[in-house]
């Protein structure tokens, strides 16, 4: 029993430590644009990120130490905890609102954002309802409806946050979660009409949304709002050259070039 508890999936650990190492990178270079803020050092930026991963590290090691079927016994108990939490971004002296929505929570030090953890919870409590109704996963009552309330709860709750990526992710994922566990291609295609029906409402009747379909069809816009110059045009090429300048200038404590305006291009 010892050796069994021992034992570990190679496969998945380099998997996981690849995506980790990957985002990692991905992560410290992108806050590299928070250097253009003063007061922000690059130092600061990489122990946040440092402790971050390190923090990740620990809850997994700590997660690989807990036998999967226990999560079972509290499923709707986590799935709650995760609304919950969720609920708390309704609080204006908690919640950090910032472009046009409020996905983040503040406590003092701490903020993190609840959406998260719904992610996981939800992952965590489908998968329990599916091993309780088995076979019976196939049907339109212990199938596709359970599906479909769950989504309309968590739909409601991210949409009013206008957090309509993380609700997509979610709804996606527990299609493909119910096709592995045996669900009627028949209902597979009802819930992805409802999806998509959900989506072209919210397209319709809010603005940013459709602003960023016209963005992702014309390729021509970037996210800030339509009618944006394209992030190829010269100024937005000569904005970023020199924003870039900057962050590298800091990093080497050194004080950016200044960009000639002869140099710069004429509009």
């Amino acid at each position: 029993m010892a050796s069994h508890a021992l034992k570990i999936d190679r496969f998945f650990l380099i998997s996981i430590s690849a995506l980790t190492c990957v985002g990692f990178i991905i992560f410290l270079s992108a806050s590299l644009g928070l250097l253009t803020q003063d007061g922000v050092s690059f130092t600061t930026v990489a122990l946040k990120q440092v402790a971050s991963l390190g923090i990740g590290i620990v809850a997994f090691y700590i997660f690989s130490r807990i036998k999967y079927t226990w999560l079972k016994k509290f499923a709707l108990a986590i799935f709650i905890g995760a609304i919950f939490i969720n609920l708390l971004l309704f609080i204006p002296s908690l919640s950090l609102f910032h472009g046009g929505a409020a996905r983040w929570i503040n406590i003092g030090p701490l903020s993190f954002q609840p959406s998260e953890f719904l992610k996981i919870a939800f992952i965590i409590y489908l998968a329990a309802w599916i091993q309780f109704a088995k076979d019976k996963i196939t049907s339109f009552k212990f199938g596709l409806v359970p599906y479909l309330v769950i989504t309309a709860i968590l739909g409601g709750l991210l949409l009013a946050q206008s957090d309509t990526d993380t609700f997509l992710i979610i709804a996606f994922t527990g299609v493909i979660m119910l096709v592995i566990a045996g669900m009627p291609i028949k209902h597979v295609a009802m819930a992805g009409l409802v999806l998509a029906l959900v989506v072209v409402g919210v397209v319709m009747l809010r603005p940013y949304a459709y602003q960023r379909v016209q963005t992702f069809l014309s390729g021509n816009s970037d996210s800030r709002g339509a009618g944006s110059p394209s992030l190829a045009s010269p100024s937005n090429r000569y904005q970023r050259s020199k924003a870039v300048s900057s962050c590298v200038a800091r990093v080497l404590h050194r004080e950016p070039q200044t960009v000639s305006d002869d140099l710069a291009p004429k509009f």
